[in-house]
């Protein structure tokens, strides 16, 4: 059975689960869509974005992602 040369989104949570990193985000190309996810409880919660759809940052305040205009190419 042939493995993935490049890791796929779920080893790396693992990884970053196991470094305590607190907050982890991805691009899914082929979704064309950015999922968040916040380490709760030892678990990765995704976070859905704010009103204004705007991701924002727990861990760096001030950090916003505007997910649409990225996917648009409107940077």
């Amino acid at each position: 059975m042939a493995t993935p040369a490049v890791p796929t989104v779920h080893q790396k949570k693992g990884a970053y689960r196991r470094n305590g990193i607190r907050e982890y985000l991805a691009w899914v190309t082929g979704e064309q869509r950015v999922v968040w996810w916040e380490l709760r409880e030892a678990e990765y919660q995704e976070i859905a974005p704010a009103p204004d759809g705007l991701f924002k940052c727990g861990v760096f305040p001030g950090l916003w992602l505007d997910t649409g205009a990225l996917l648009r190419g409107d940077m």
